[in-house]
């Protein structure tokens, strides 16, 4: 998804998965994702806010894998979740 007013890609409520998507230049995040869930194989680029946003109940109840983000607004890409592996913010081969 790119080039949309906010979001590329949302997903609210326990058990989404959000795989192999690329999501560029939308006006807020990239990829949200609300409630305990999984973001893996995605690429999120020169997205306003952050590449990935998640949110859940209980804190980091949310996990990211094998995503490549870059260029977006924040400085670190992602908000939020739990970091299981894989990822590269910015060129770098890791992520907060």
């Amino acid at each position: 998804m790119s080039s949309n007013l906010r979001y590329g890609i949302i997903a609210e409520g326990p058990g989404n998965l959000v795989l192999d998507n690329v999501a560029t230049a939308n006006g807020s995040s990239g990829i949200v994702l609300g409630g305990p869930g999984s973001v893996q194989g995605n690429s999120a680029s020169q997205n306003v806010v952050t590449g990935i946003n998640l949110f859940g109940i209980g804190g980091n109840r949310t996990a990211y894998r094998d995503n490549v983000v870059n260029a977006n607004g924040t400085s670190a890409g992602v908000s939020g979740g739990t970091n299981l592996g894989g990822n590269s913010c910015n060129g770098a081969a890791s992520c907060p």
